[in-house]
């Protein structure tokens, strides 16, 4: 199965992504990820990436679909993929769909639950394993001991930012794959593991309706 997961900044989205991984064998394909990694790599994409990057512009279109076109042609996205973090905006639904997209993710979560969240959040200097406040004893990381510190978009006012953005960019896609009958709506309002029990229930059903078509 292609698959595309959707949610605000905050919603889970990697934590379910991970899950669906393990249990489905597609591939998770990050665009956040994957342009860290063609700039660490030193790609001609990773290049230019970084070259707007630094200018404080937003990398186009063009280079993530480019990096993203090759990427699915990998051996790991045989059995399929996962897309986290496109399509970001209408404009991108149409390259998205051409990659043959089965079925769309959407974790929806109250806004002052992501706020409540996020400003509690807490970020490993080590593992880069990400945790709530009340898991770091002494300002350590629950999982390996490390240094933990609040990132810089972790602030209240830097994620209302954010939550603005997405309701005017992204909550959009989600209204366009309403209309397509690939979308399932989940609520990210409950603890991770009933959102994920609902996401696998939601998935095999998508992989029955696949097998009948």
């Amino acid at each position: 199965m292609n698959l595309i997961i959707i949610g605000a900044p905050g919603s889970g989205k990697g934590t379910q992504a991970e899950f669906i991984v393990r249990d489905f064998g597609v591939c998770h394909i990050s665009t956040g990820n994957m342009l860290r990694e063609a700039i660490k790599n030193g790609t001609k994409e990773g290049k230019e990436a970084e070259k707007l990057i630094a200018e404080g512009k937003l990398v186009g279109d063009d280079v993530i679909f480019n990096m993203l076109g090759k990427r699915v042609l990998q051996d790991d996205c045989k059995n399929g993929f996962l897309l986290d973090g496109v399509p970001r905006n209408l404009a991108q639904i149409d390259y998205c769909e051409k990659l043959g997209i089965d079925c769309v993710v959407y974790i929806d979560v109250d806004f002052n639950a992501i706020i409540k969240r996020l400003t509690s959040r807490k970020t490993c200097r080590d593992c880069g394993g990400t945790f709530i406040d009340s898991d770091c004893i002494d300002n350590r990381c629950p999982k390996c001991h490390g240094e933990v510190y609040q990132r810089a978009d972790d602030t209240k006012e830097v994620i209302e930012k954010r939550l603005k953005t997405y309701t005017e960019q992204t909550a959009p896609v989600v209204d366009y794959y309403k209309n397509t009958g690939k979308l399932v709506k989940i609520n990210g309002n409950q603890p991770i593991d009933k959102v994920y029990a609902d996401i696998n229930c939601a998935l095999k059903d998508a992989q029955e309706k696949a097998k009948q078509c």
